[in-house]
Formats: C-alpha cells, sequence, structure tokens
C-alpha cells in the first residue's frame, strides 16, 4: 500500500464524525507527479471547497521507501472528499532530501496535491537551506520531493553569505545544490560581507545558472559585470560570462568587452573579443577572436587574433600577426601618428617599449619613413626604433632607401644609423652606394659613409670609392675622404665618355665639405644591443572548457 499523508490534530471545537476519517487516514497517493492549475495555486481558504476542515494542523509526507519528504504545520487544513488536494493557512516546515532535512520553510498559504506529491505555497514564501545557511524567497512556490525541486515565481530572493540574487523567476535543485534563475536576473556578491567597502561584483542578465559545488556562475543573455574594487573598476559584457569563484576566473563569450580603470594617471584599458578570459589572482587577461584592444598613456590600438595582458607586469603578448598603431589626440580628434606590425608581438607597458617579430614593420608618420625587419624594438616614449636583425628603412618623400644588418632610428633626431653591410640608394639623383655604416640626417637630407665606401649616381655621373664620404642628396653634393696613406679614387663620366670613349679618371683628395673634419668619421652609428629574449608562452586557458553557449 501507498504511504499516507498523516495528520495530528488539536482541535479547537468538535468536529464530530470527522475524526472516524482521521482514524482511516486520507486515502493513497497517487503514482507519480502531476502539475495543477493555475487556479489552484491562487485559490483562496475561503474559495476553496473542501469538505474536510482541521485546525493547528500537521502534516507529514513520506515516499515509498518510507523515508519523509516533508513535514509540515498549519493554522487550518481544508481537504477534498477525493484526498488529492489541501490548503493550508500559515504552513511552516521541513523539506527532506534523502531522509534529511534540507530546507526550512513558511509561507502565507500552502496547497497539497497529488496527496502529498506536490507542496505548493504562495504569499511571502521564505526558506532557509539548513546546510550552509542560505535563504530564498518568492511569491508562489512548489515542493516536488521526488525530483528534488523547488520552483518559485513572481519575484525571488536568494541570499547567502556575502551574495544576493534577484529574479522574476527560478529554480532550486536541493540534491546538486544547484540554481537557475530568469528573467531580470541581478546578482550582488561582496568581497567581505563585513566590508562592503573591500569590494563587490554586480551582474545583469536575462538568464542565470548558479552551481553550488564548484562555485561556479554561468550567466546569459545580454550580460553585463561590473567590479568595484576601491578605485580600479571593471566593467564585462558579453552574450555569456562564467564566473568560477573558486578559481577567481570570470570569461566572456561572444562579443566580450572588458573595460577598466582606476588610477586616473594610468589611463583606462578597452579590450574587445569574441572570448575573454581574465584570471583575477594572477591578473592576466587573455583575449582570443577579433580582439581589439585599446589604452592611455600612451593612446594605442591593437588589433590581432590571439592576445594575453599580464596586468602585474603591464606586458602585452601575442603570437600572431598584430597589427599595433599609436595616436596623436587633440581637440576631441585622434589621428594615427605610428603604426606597427609583426607576426608577434611583445608591448611593455610601462616602459613604453613594443618588441616585434617575425615581418615586422614599423611606418612613422613624422618624418614619413617605414623600417622592415625580422626583429625590431619600439621605444614609443623615446621615439627611438632599433633593429637587431638586416633592416630596410625607407624615407617614402625622398625615395631614399637604405639596408643593413642592424638599425637605430631616432624619430626626435630624425638622424638613422646602419650598421654592418650597409646598402642605399635614392630616387632623386639616382645615386646607389655601398659601405659598413651609415648615417643618415633625413631632415638635412645629408648621409654620411663609413668603411669600404662606394658611391655612384647618374646626376651629374660619377662613381667614387674611399674610406669615408659625405653626400648631400637635395643638392646632389658629394665629399669623398681617404684614411691616411690612402688615396681616394673617383671616376667622372663624361658627355663623350657616355658615347663611347675612354673612361677619364681622376684621383684627387677633395676639400672635406663645411662641418667636416679631414681623417675624422662624419658619424658615429651606435652600438647595437643584443636582441631581447623571445616573449613567453601565453598562459593557459582554464582547464575546465566551456560548454558550448
Amino acid at each position: 500500500m501507498a504511504p499516507l499523508v498523516k495528520l495530528w490534530l488539536v482541535l479547537a471545537r468538535p468536529l464530530g464524525a470527522i475524526a472516524l476519517v482521521l482514524a482511516l487516514g486520507l486515502g493513497a497517493c497517487s503514482s507519480g507527479p502531476s502539475g495543477s492549475s493555475e487556479e489552484d495555486s491562487e485559490a483562496s481558504l475561503e474559495e476553496f471547497e473542501g469538505d474536510l476542515v482541521f485546525e493547528d494542523v500537521n502534516l507529514d509526507r513520506a515516499g515509498d521507501d518510507g523515508q519523509p519528504l516533508w513535514e509540515v504545520s498549519a493554522e487550518e487544513a481544508r481537504y477534498s472528499r477525493d484526498r488529492q488536494k489541501g490548503q493550508l493557512k500559515n504552513p511552516t516546515g521541513k523539506l527532506y532530501q534523502d531522509g534529511e532535512a534540507v530546507y526550512e520553510v513558511e509561507a502565507t498559504q500552502g496547497f497539497v496535491e497529488q496527496n502529498g506529491v506536490i507542496l505548493r505555497l504562495a504569499g511571502g514564501i521564505k526558506v532557509k537551506d539548513l546546510r550552509d545557511g542560505g535563504t530564498f524567497e518568492g511569491e508562489e512556490g512548489s515542493w516536488q520531493p521526488q525530483l528534488g525541486v523547488f520552483d518559485l515565481q513572481k519575484g525571488v530572493v536568494l541570499e547567502r553569505e556575502g551574495d544576493r540574487l534577484t529574479a522574476q523567476s527560478g529554480q532550486v535543485f536541493s540534491q546538486q545544490r544547484n540554481f537557475i534563475l530568469k528573467d531580470n536576473v541581478a546578482l550582488v556578491s561582496l568581497a567581505d560581507k563585513d566590508n562592503p567597502a573591500a569590494g563587490k561584483t554586480e551582474l545583469k542578465s536575462n538568464e542565470l545558472i548558479w552551481q553550488m559545488g564548484p562555485n561556479q556562475v554561468d550567466a546569459a543573455g545580454s550580460v553585463n559585470l561590473t567590479q568595484v574594487d576601491g578605485a580600479n573598476k571593471t566593467k564585462l559584457q558579453a552574450e555569456r560570462v562564467v564566473w568560477q569563484r573558486n578559481e577567481q576566473t570570470i570569461q566572456g563569450i561572444g562579443n566580450a568587452r572588458l573595460q577598466q580603470s582606476g588610477d586616473p594617471g594610468a589611463g583606462s584599458t578597452d579590450i574587445r573579443a569574441q572570448r575573454l578570459t581574465w584570471q583575477q589572482k594572477e591578473q592576466v587577461l587573455q583575449a582570443i577572436g577579433q580582439v581589439v584592444a585599446i589604452g592611455q598613456n600612451p593612446a594605442v590600438r591593437i588589433v590581432t587574433e590571439r592576445a594575453v595582458l599580464r596586468q602585474k607586469e603591464q606586458l602585452l603578448t601575442s603570437d600572431v600577426p598584430t597589427v599595433m598603431e599609436r595616436y596623436n589626440c587633440a581637440g576631441g580628434s585622434c589621428v594615427v601618428s605610428d603604426r606597427a606590425r609583426g607576426n608577434a608581438i611583445e608591448a611593455r607597458l610601462a616602459e613604453q617599449v613594443i618588441y616585434l617579430r617575425g615581418n615586422a614593420n614599423v611606418t612613422l608618420a613624422d618624418p614619413a619613413i617605414s623600417a622592415d625587419s625580422e626583429l625590431m624594438r619600439w621605444f614609443v616614449k623615446d621615439q627611438r626604433l632599433i633593429a637587431d636583425q638586416p633592416v630596410t628603412v625607407v624615407n617614402q618623400q625622398d625615395g631614399v632607401v637604405l639596408q643593413g644588418n642592424y638599425g637605430d632610428v631616432n624619430m626626435k633626431t630624425q638622424v638613422a644609423n646602419l650598421v654592418g653591410n650597409v646598402r642605399g640608394r635614392s630616387r632623386q639623383n639616382q645615386a646607389t652606394m655601398r659601405a659598413q655604416r651609415l648615417a643618415w640626417a633625413m631632415k638635412e637630407e645629408q648621409v654620411q659613409l663609413v668603411g669600404n665606401v662606394f658611391y655612384q649616381q647618374a646626376s651629374p655621373p660619377l662613381t667614387s670609392t674611399g674610406d669615408r664620404a659625405a653626400a648631400a642628396i637635395k643638392d646632389g653634393q658629394f665629399v669623398l675622404i681617404s684614411g691616411p696613406g690612402q688615396r681616394a679614387r673617383t671616376t667622372f663620366i663624361t658627355e663623350e665618355t657616355q658615347g663611347g670613349s675612354p673612361n677619364s679618371q681622376s684621383e684627387a683628395q677633395p676639400s672635406p665639405a663645411p662641418g667636416t673634419t679631414p681623417g675624422a668619421a662624419p658619424g658615429t652609428a651606435p652600438g647595437i644591443t643584443p636582441p631581447p629574449p623571445r616573449p613567453g608562452d601565453l598562459p593557459n586557458v582554464p582547464r575546465r572548457e566551456l560548454r558550448g553557449g
């Protein structure tokens, strides 16, 4: 025989033959749970057409295995004659899971359906979790003991230590200790419940799943998460957010955007990607898919497919092709002043130094030059560019192209120095040159060459070799200097020579150009610093993979 709903009464008035009904029980329960109509849950005591009325009643319900499912006390109870439905006034009691009391409940009204298979509550529902002290409230709810599910409707409030959740509706799963909340979901979580100034997290979404075991919050549908810690503020927007609270990791999935602000002097950070992983404890932010990062001081914009920001070290790295732009901002508008790209980058934000590796290129607006190499360092604050591998420097305006084994371009002084197997050509006078070292004053349009110099130009036609040389690219002037005990050699190509006559050659020691000293190097190229170490590997994505959205 199926278990019976049992009642014990303290009668306020005689009820006559009703006592006989109590002695016989209230009938067997049905074979399984089923829903009831909305009218049943909204019915009042006066509207309920029950035939059996009890006062100061205690009820309990046991399962097929004899373990309790729930026990409730009420000021008054009314039951239908078929004993399938009952109505309770001001019920209070306990709900059980696997024979253990897990919740304490109270409400204004209660409804027993399917002979206790479903217990519905209405009006000021308050539930306390006896395992952790958490509470949840609502205006309407139902407990399905065989499923271990508590449904709440019409204004849900859940509170745990330092956490408060609100929503229009929700479900509580007693065995898994999970919550599912829907519609206008809001979560406020304090970093320290005894010290609200220590920081808090606010999250808003359309739907939220909170798994108490791993302590993970999974929110979906136009999610907005804000964290405030003193002067520091972080805002995350995404289609879905997974907050792994024990691991202190927050992940934004789908059109994710993270904005951080704090010290006014440090500016703010704005990163957008298809997926963002923020490891709060390590202060590491990883962005994957259509990444666009915007920073201030300096004003920069980074575009790539994968990047990692280590906030403690102020280090941004990417191991895939990346473009980085620097801006000059004034009058409410910003224009690109410099642009860099490489197959991998390492940006040391505090020092404002960018390392570029693999097909590296830097293009500057003023002066209008570009540099290409496999390894370059861009000192943004100092406006200096160093190439630690063969480099090509191009002045777009003058049509000057220079190549060397190493290079250094100083944008402040507008001087470029190249070292090792230097070669160059100029469009203006169709000149070509070779040397071991070269100093190029871009503003003055002058070039100084040192070591095994070879110079040739078309207008006026000449070819020269020597130890040192100086040339004014704009005016076509050229000064060749030989070393001690050596002679400079210059070949002038006359019109007759160009017509086929024997070449006319002369060896001379020309006068030095103004501002130069015979026998002294016209310029000194800087020493070349060894290349920096390769950037470290990107941090791993947290082991727990996100399930599909």
